[in-house]
Order: structure tokens, then C-alpha cells, then sequence
């Protein structure tokens, strides 16, 4: 609740305003209630009227009751309502003031600080009470002012939450829905599991909505009717000085309704805790720390209110043999000497099994093959990569008699190696990987 000292101080202060040193003296401004009258009446338009259909009843009502042509003394008082209900309609923010504080006074006032705005301060010379860090309810006695009594700048603030409704009301829980909250899971695949797709079944704490109440954080208890404090509306308009607020209704909490008693089982939430259990079908081609998201499948909204999503992170683990880069896949194929120098054939894993494939004449250590097509499937994309070869010479490390003599044969007809620098510019970008250390 505002405190009524703090809010009596702070009127007293508007309407002393200009006593501040450095003010101007000036006539007060004034702050009624505003007219009564229904300016979507007064145009004779309805409350879904647009621009065009305001301006157009406008111009109607002004040359009807121009008085200049209109003799009845009361044209003059109708002309100028009419004035003040198209100034207000046609404007959309004071429009939006009027349509939710029904005051005529409060949507005119409402606006920027240019001309023709609102300006709480405008009979004080246009001089600003809070400039130069100065505190203009410092002086003004009673309790709780800085050690020296009076209204402090920090109980403005709290009027001002609670009239905007940002401030924490501790006599009440909050009563409208709000949504989920989201679910975060990692979720751990194999290298095959994420290249091939699978079902994960997965397992984790939310808030699910509470059976007893069907969500709502209420129950029946008894007859119940609708609030006649808010007429069923869940919100009230709360008016201070020139302060017009909407807020939820105190006396029913926000429902419209009153003879509803706050649910035992959630405490007034419509949520309650469980433990959730979903398969997950995780689609083919999915990367390691790639995020699936699972659209209402997070915790249940508070009193009804949409579901959070599930976001699923993906983690994979590496393959003994495979090695992915992106949606392309390569491994590494053995060869021995006698294969790489004459040809032959070698037995290749890949994604979809083993297949063999040629190794042509001289081949050197490093050097690829490329199956076009046979790496990784991704659907949403409708791509599919490669699966790459690359061989590797293996030398050996022991020979038996007949195979050194049969090196030494072929040496005596070998060439001494002369390399272009071009040639061993390659070499380099080939081995670039051994200069790690």
C-alpha cells in the first residue's frame, strides 16, 4: 500500500512548486478529474472508429456547431467538446490514455515535453526541482528524510513502482498467467548416432500444470460472481495527481471474480513439480554443439500461461576412425610399400560399411581419393557431403633377406632425388601438420 503521509507531502509539494529557490511565481496549475462525457460520443463514432472515421465526424460536429453558423447558445460549449474529443481520439497515445483511464483530462495532458506536451513542472519557470543533484523534499520535515525528517527522494520512487506496477507488493501473489520457463539438456551421441540419426529417450525436473486446479491457481469455493470493485475487468485504474496507472484489482486478484480460494496443491501458481520423460528423435546429420529446439516442451506456464521450449545441445563424441569437418568425412587408409609403388587395392570403412577401393600406381604418402556424395546427410538442408581417402605408405621396419637384396636391386637403378622449389613448396603444404609441436 502507498503510504498516505508520503503521497499527502508529495500533492503539497506539486502544488508548492514554485517556492523552490530559483522557481518563478505563477499561477498553480490545476488538476481535476477530468470531464465524464464519452468523447467517442461526442463525435458520434464508435470505440473502434479509425483515424479517418474521427476526422470525418470531426469535420461534421465542427461545421454543425461552428458558432458562427449555429445560433444556440449552447453551440459555443458543444463546439469546443467537440474540439477536446478529436484533439484526444485523433492523437494515438492520448487516444490510448483515454481508452484505458477514461479521463479526458489526463489523455490531453499526456504527451512529450515539446510544445503542447505535459509538463509537471511548467509553472516554475520550466526549472527542474531534481537538478544539480538537489533533493526538493530534503526540508520538509517529519520521519525518515536523510536523518533530518521529511519525504525521501527513495519513498518517490516506490510510489512511483507501485502506481506503474513495478513495485514488489509483499501482501499478494501476482494472479495473471505467465509463460514457462525454458529447459535446457545436453545430450550426449556417438559419432554414428548423430551422422544416421536416432530416438533419445531423456529425462529431466520441470513444472508441469497442477491437476487440481486444471492450471489456473484457483479453486471454486462456493458461488462465485463477478468482482463489482473492477466489474469483472481484473484491473483497476489508480490515479495519483497526475499519475493514471492500471493495475491489477486487490480484491480479487486480478481474476474478475470473486469466491475463489488460492489452490493448496501449487499455491496459487497452476504449476507443480515433476519429472518429465520424452523421446527425442534427433534428425540425421546433427553437429557437435549444434542446438535443437522442441517448441513447448519446456515447463509449464504459471496460471495457464504458454509453455517454455526445450533446448536440446548437442554433444559428439569423436570416432576412431572418422573425422568430421562439417558434413564432410575423412579417414585414413593404410598402405603398404609394394601397394603404393605397384597398385593394387585396398578395404576402406565408410559411413554405410567397408568397400575396396583402387590404389593407383605410385602412390605417394598423403595423396586422397574423393567418394563424391557419401559423407554426411543433412535433410533440412537437402546437402550431402564427401567422404574422403587418404592413403598412408607404411614402410617396414624389418626385412627379411630376400627383401633387402631386392631393395638393394632396385637401388642401383634409382635416381638421386631433385626437387623444384615448386615441388618442395608442396611438400610443405602437404606436411604442413608435422611443424606442430
Amino acid at each position: 500500500m502507498l503510504r498516505l503521509t508520503s503521497l499527502t507531502r508529495l500533492r503539497r509539494f506539486c502544488r508548492a512548486a514554485p517556492v523552490l529557490a530559483g522557481a518563478t511565481t505563477a499561477t498553480p496549475r490545476r488538476y481535476d478529474s477530468g470531464t465524464k462525457k464519452d468523447l467517442y460520443a461526442v463525435l458520434g463514432i464508435s470505440r473502434g472508429a479509425t483515424a479517418d472515421e474521427i476526422k470525418k465526424a470531426y469535420k461534421k460536429k465542427a461545421k454543425a456547431l461552428h458558432p458562427d453558423v449555429n445560433p444556440n447558445p449552447r453551440a459555443a460549449e458543444d463546439f469546443a467538446e467537440a474540439k477536446q474529443a478529436y484533439e484526444t481520439l485523433s492523437d494515438p497515445q492520448k487516444r490510448s490514455m483515454y481508452d484505458m483511464t477514461g479521463n479526458a483530462s489526463a489523455a490531453g495532458n499526456f504527451g512529450g515535453g515539446g510544445p503542447g506536451g505535459f509538463n509537471p513542472f511548467g509553472n516554475m519557470g520550466g526549472a527542474n526541482p531534481f537538478g544539480q543533484g538537489g533533493n526538493p523534499f530534503g526540508n520538509m520535515g517529519g520521519p525518515g528524510a536523510g536523518g533530518q525528517g521529511g519525504f525521501s527522494f527513495n519513498d518517490f520512487e516506490e510510489i512511483f513502482q507501485k502506481m506503474s506496477g513495478g513495485g514488489k507488493d509483499k501482501t499478494r501473489k501476482p494472479q495473471g498467467p505467465e509463460p514457462g520457463a525454458d529447459i535446457h539438456y545436453r545430450l550426449k551421441l556417438s559419432f554414428l548416432e548423430a551422422v544416421n540419426g536416432c530416438n533419445k529417450e531423456i529425462s529431466f525436473n520441470t513444472m508441469r500444470r497442477c491437476g487440481a486446479c486444471q492450471g489456473s491457481g484457483s479453486q471454486d469455493s462456493g458461488a462465485h460472481s463477478k468482482c463489482p470493485h473492477c466489474g469483472g475487468r481484473g484491473k483497476k485504474v489508480m490515479s495519483t495527481g497526475f499519475f493514471h496507472m492500471q493495475q491489477d484489482c486487490t480484491h480479487c486478484g486480478g481474476t474478475g471474480e470473486l469466491g475463489r480460494s488460492t489452490c493448496v496443491q501449487c499455491s496459487g501458481k497452476g504449476i507443480v513439480k515433476d519429472r518429465s520423460v520424452q523421446t527425442l528423435p534427433v534428425p540425421k546429420g546433427v553437429d557437435n554443439k549444434e542446438r535443437l529446439k522442441v517448441s513447448g516442451k519446456g515447463e509449464a506456464g504459471v496460471r495457464n500461461g504458454p509453455p517454455g521450449n526445450l533446448y536440446v545441445e548437442i554433444s559428439v563424441d569423436p570416432h576412431a576412425v572418422f573425422h568430421r569437418e562439417g558434413i564432410d568425412v575423412h579417414v585414413i587408409t593404410p598402405v603398404t610399400l609394394s601397394t603404393a609403388v605397384l597398385g593394387g587395392a585396398a578395404r576402406v570403412p565408410t559411413l554405410t560399411g567397408e568397400v575396396e577401393t583402387k590404389v593407383p600406381v605410385g602412390t605417394q604418402q598423403g595423396d586422397k581419393l574423393v567418394l563424391r556424395g557419401r559423407g554426411v546427410h543433412r535433410p533440412n538442408q537437402n546437402k550431402t557431403g564427401d567422404f574422403y581417402i587418404h592413403f598412408a605408405v607404411l614402410l617396414p621396419k624389418t626385412l627379411t633377406e630376400a627383401q633387402k637384396k631386392a631393395i638393394a636391386e632396385f637401388a642401383k637403378d634409382e635416381k638421386p632425388l631433385e626437387l623444384t622449389d615448386a615441388q618442395l613448396q608442396e611438400l610443405k603444404g602437404r606436411y604442413r601438420s608435422w611443424f606442430s609441436s
